[in-house]
């Protein structure tokens, strides 16, 4: 029977090692090392997204470095190849790309609306 990435992961929470500081990153409800609120945590089961999670909340580059060890040994635990590298980086940039668009968004429209703001307010 084939476990998830997120129930092998699991097994390493509460040790003092980096797959256990990366489940204890990733999970915890509590204001985290790469988490922005309080109730953010990682709620997949996958690779993939776990990586969402962390390029989301900014997670270092030493953390994305343990997630690829984790990546490699989950693999091999199942007797199948890994994730290549270069394929999660390539995750990583998309997802950065995204939030990069989205974030631009976000302040085209908080200009747009000052804008409005500021036309209401000026006197004629």
């Amino acid at each position: 029977m084939t476990i998830s990435f997120r129930e092998w992961l699991k097994q390493f929470k509460n040790q003092d090692a980096p797959f256990g500081d990366l489940w204890s990153d990733a999970t915890s409800t509590k204001r985290g090392r790469f988490q922005d609120k309080i109730s953010d945590s990682w709620q997949g089961d996958t690779i993939e997204s776990l990586i969402e999670f962390m390029v989301k909340n900014e997670a270092s580059y030493q953390s994305h470095s343990v997630l690829n060890e984790a990546n490699e040994a989950y693999h091999n635990y199942l007797g199948l190849e890994p994730i290549k590298s270069s394929k999660l980086e390539e995750l990583e940039n998309q997802l950065k790309l995204n939030i990069t668009q989205n974030v631009y968004n976000t302040i085209q429209n908080y200009v747009f609306y000052i804008g409005i703001l500021l036309e209401s307010c000026s006197v004629y």
